[in-house]
């Protein structure tokens, strides 16, 4: 399973757009499309640690969209790491320790599946 991934910035129409694309990592479980979706939370994610990172932002906010509502509720909107018993606890635990990480505010928006 592909995907692709951007970030832009409303302030900047050439050096505020990062884009990227990744295959979904197999490993022993079965790939779907909720496990898709996480993974695709998690790379976000991942990028903005870095950008914040890089340029030292500790203020703003961040809009996730993605078309499962499952995949935004139990990544970002849960304030506990998921229990171990829970499916896809391996990539729900890596999206909770980056949100740890980040002192941004990080927005879950549903959008109509494609």
């Amino acid at each position: 399973m592909e995907c692709s991934r951007s970030i832009r910035s409303p302030f900047d129409s050439n050096d505020g757009i990062y884009f990227g694309d990744h295959g979904v990592l197999h490993g022993s479980l079965p790939l779907d499309s909720y496990r898709g979706e996480l993974y695709g939370i998690y790379a976000i994610l991942k990028a903005v640690c870095v950008i914040c990172d890089k340029y030292e932002i500790v203020k703003g906010k961040i809009i996730v969209a993605c078309d499962n509502q499952s995949s935004l509720f139990n990544a970002l909107s849960k304030k506990e790491r998921a229990k171990v018993t829970q499916s896809n606890f391996d990539i729900l635990w890596a999206i909770h320790a980056l949100k740890q990480k980040l002192s941004i505010d990080i927005i879950p928006q549903k959008v109509k599946g494609h």
